[in-house]
Parts: structure tokens; C-alpha cells; sequence
């Protein structure tokens, strides 16, 4: 186990930031099967890994956002991390504020050009939902939103 253990820090400590940050926005957003077949078989660094390493590098990642969560729970300016999914394209955006304006700007920032062409060609509009369908509209329903689906780092 230690020596499956020293591999993974190995293979982690070899990455650059932007690799990392990629690896854990994909872990948030995945579960713990479509993150190990996403890293065996999409990411860039599939051949450095096996199979065998996906439960260690899991609990690792997860243990890393534990422990950051706690870091940053003392810290007075607090990001909320949330999950935009966008025509099936998930992407984590971070909110300083509970704030339907701040969802919106960070939303936008999101958008494809292919997303402004389809708003402007099909007049279409914008709309935040949750994943219930219900339209969200005012600061009230992204606190609600963010109080109700809080899970932490839990899989």
C-alpha cells in the first residue's frame, strides 16, 4: 500500500497547476467510476496511471478538498463553488456572494460563442434553473439552492 501510495504522490507531485486544477474540477463534478474512466481514457496523462491507482488518487483528491474546505471555513472572504451545466457541458463556477447577479455574471462567462449565436439567432433567453426546473430568480432562491444541495466534498 505505502508503495502504491509514494507512486500517486509521485505521478500528483509531476503535474502543473493547470493539469491539477483540471484534475480536481473534474473530480467535483464526476463520480467516482466516470472520473476513473475519464482519467483512464480522456485525459492527457492516461498512459502514467492504471486502473489500480484511480481508488488511492480518488481518496487523495477527496482528502485534499477536505482538508481545504477546513482551510478556507476560517477565512472571511468564502467561495461557493457551484455546477453550471450548459447544453450537457458541466463547469464549476465560483461565487463570492449569494446573489442571482453574481450567478448570472459568472454563468455568462461560461457561454460558448456557439451559446451567444443560438441567443441571438433563435431569440433565445437565458434562464438559471435548478435541477428540478425551477426557474431561479432572486437572491432568496440561490441561498435556498445553495442550502439545500450543500453536500461539501462527500461522494
Amino acid at each position: 500500500m505505502q508503495e502504491k501510495y509514494n507512486k500517486v504522490m509521485k505521478w500528483w507531485n509531476e503535474r502543473e497547476q493547470k493539469d491539477k486544477t483540471k484534475i480536481i474540477e473534474k473530480f467535483k463534478i464526476s463520480s467516482n467510476e466516470q472520473f476513473g474512466v475519464w482519467l483512464l481514457n480522456e485525459h492527457k496523462l492516461k498512459n502514467e496511471i492504471t486502473k489500480d491507482d484511480i481508488d488511492l488518487i480518488c481518496f487523495s483528491i477527496n482528502a485534499h478538498l477536505v482538508l481545504t474546505t477546513i482551510n478556507h471555513g476560517s477565512n472571511e472572504e468564502n467561495e461557493l463553488t457551484a455546477c453550471l451545466n450548459v447544453d450537457k457541458r458541466k463547469t464549476l463556477i465560483k461565487m463570492k456572494e449569494l446573489t442571482v447577479e453574481e450567478l448570472f455574471r459568472q454563468s455568462y462567462t461560461c457561454l460558448e460563442r456557439k451559446d451567444f449565436q443560438k441567443i441571438r439567432n433563435e431569440n433565445v433567453k437565458l434562464e438559471l434553473v435548478n435541477m428540478k426546473d425551477n426557474i431561479i430568480e432572486s437572491d432568496n432562491d440561490v441561498e435556498r439552492e445553495f442550502k439545500e444541495n450543500q453536500v461539501g466534498t462527500e461522494r
